[in-house]
Parts: C-alpha cells; structure tokens; sequence
C-alpha cells in the first residue's frame, strides 16, 4: 500500500510539473451565434451536445430548439424525431447510471414576456423523450445542475420564477426528489457549478440576486451546503461557467459579468482555495455561455455565449478548448 501511495504521489506530482495548460481556438464550422444554450459531455458516445439558446434577430431575440453535437473537431447538427420547445438557460447534465443526458426548464421569450418551463427530457443519441416523473422543480430558468458521481444522482439547484429560487433537488433517474438541507445558498441565478468528484462535492460561485452580484463559494456533500472560506477568491459575477477536470483534479471557472462588465479570467478550484491562472492566452470576455469536459480528448470545451459592448449585447458562436 506505501508503494502505491508513492507512485500516485509522484504521478500527480510529475503531471504538475508538466502542466502546461492553455485555451486554444478549435473549429470553424459552428451552430449559429447564441447565448444561454445548454451544453453537455455525453459519455456512452464520445460528444458534447448542445442544446437551443437564444439569437438576435431583427423582430427581437429569437428562441432556438437545435440540436447539435461536438465531437471534437466538428459540429454536427442532429435531426431528432421529437425536440424540447424552443428555449433558452435551461440546464443539463449526464446521467452516469442510464447513459442519457438529462434536460430541465429554461425559459421561452416571447413579445417581451418570459415563459419559464418545468418539463424533463431525456436524450439518448438519437432522439429526445420527455420524461414524466411523479415529482418535479417548479418551472424556471437560470438554475444549474451536475452529476454527482459519488452518490449516482444528479443535483440541481436555484434559478428563477416569480422570484430567485434556492431550493435543491436530486435527479434519482426517474424522479426528481426535493432536499431538506439545514442550510442553503441565498435564492440566485445563473451561478457557476460542477461536480468535483476528487473532493466528492459540488462546488457554487457566484450569480446573482435581488443584492446584486455575488462572490460567495458553496459546496455541496450529498446531504447539505456548506460556505467556504478561500483565501483568494474570483471577483462578483453571474453567467459565468464552471466544468471539472479530472486529470488535474480541479474545476475550472472562465469568464461572467459584474458591475464592471464581461470577463476573461480563468480560475481553478482545487478543493479548498481558488487559484487565477495568469499569461494565458484567452477566449474573448463573455458571459451566459455553454461549457462542459470532453473526456475523450480531455479537456474543457466552450461555446458561444454573449459579449457586452457599448452598442448592446453580441451573441457569439466561436468554440475553445482548454488543454
């Protein structure tokens, strides 16, 4: 046993040594400009699929139900039978234990008003199939969620309906299953979260409320929240996006918004402290875009997303890589 402990010891030593992450540009071919789709790593077939969004259009922003895979260096546009309604900042995530991904909400605009949903979709790598589990989240939007590993579930929490939301809730496989934890995050939107399955817990950043923009760090054990204290820490922000990357044992957090405008600074979660990664080259500042890990080619994938400009806001359609 201290022989194995040594050469794990030196393998995770020798891999830091040899660090030598960067983001990089990937392909041209590429869905159409969006922000706020959603996007995950499917692993039973080796592609991120990308779901709906929102565009700009000259009657206004324009609701996408597109589906779309990446496989590492293509995006190619899927034809399913059937499709969610079209939709923008829902949320999904892979569901280890049945091998289908697993789509929640978000929210349609429509002649200024915002429709928030509260169906479940299956996809399975060919087709979409709403769910119809005995119990479910209120419809909204804004919410995140990830796939807890350790404990073979997937977690979602907050979001928005009517008011920020700040309830949890366990996707079981074929119910969702609403926590009583003694202690939660404040009800927010759009936060950063991934599933960090070294430590065994969920960490939250960030997002946004009624007070404004916010910086605090949450992780989640499987029973209940817990606030944590780092040492360093990101600036205020919502809309930013967070995935983990096992190889490394870090979850990695790029871009947002806050009072100050969009972001491009990347940081590193490492169980206990947040760390920025500096001289790096970068995608442009953005917020409300996709992210997810490829574990195939190993590395964090991004898409898209928005860009604030003095004139408005741009939707993006560039995709990036971390690795």
């Amino acid at each position: 046993m201290k022989t194995l402990c040594l050469i794990v010891f030196y393998t995770c030593a020798a891999l830091a040594a040899l660090r030598s992450e960067d983001w990089r540009r990937l392909a041209d071919n590429k869905p159409q400009a969006r922000s706020g789709a959603v996007m995950a790593f499917d692993q039973k077939h080796g592609v991120s699929v990308l779901f709906g969004g929102i565009i700009a259009s000259p009657q206004g922003p324009a609701n996408l139900a597109d589906t779309w895979i990446w496989d590492g260096q293509n995006w190619t546009q899927m034809t399913p039978a059937n499709s969610p309604s079209a939709r923008y900042n829902g949320t999904m995530f892979y569901d280890q234990a049945t091998g289908v991904m697993i789509l929640f909400g978000g929210a349609t605009f429509n002649g200024g008003l915002i429709q928030p949903h509260g169906d479940t979709w299956m996809w399975d790598g060919d087709n979409w199939t709403q769910l119809s589990p005995a119990d479910s989240p209120a419809p909204r939007y804004d919410s995140v969620s990830a796939y807890d590993s350790i404990h073979g579930v997937g977690v979602l929490y907050g979001g928005f309906s009517a008011g920020f939301l700040s309830d949890t809730w366990l996707w079981t496989g074929s119910n969702w299953s609403p926590q009583s934890p003694p202690q939660s995050p404040v009800g927010r939107i759009l936060p950063a979260f991934a599933f960090d399955a070294v430590h065994g817990q969920a960490v939250l950043f960030g997002g946004s409320n009624t007070v404004g923009y916010l910086d605090d760090t949450w992780t989640w054990d499987g029973a209940t929240w817990t606030q944590q204290f780092p040492g360093a820490s990101p600036s205020q922000r919502y809309g930013a996006s967070m995935a983990f990357d096992p190889l490394y044992g870090y979850s990695l957090m790029f871009g947002g918004i806050n009072q100050k405008g969009d972001l491009a600074d990347t940081w590193e979660w490492n169980g206990s402290n947040w760390t920025q990664e500096t001289g790096l080259a970068s995608p442009p500042p953005r917020f409300q875009f996709s992210m997810d890990y490829d574990a195939v080619r190993q590395q964090v994938v991004i898409f898209g997303g928005t860009h604030g400009t003095n004139l408005g806001d741009v939707y993006l359609s560039d995709t990036w890589g971390w690795q």
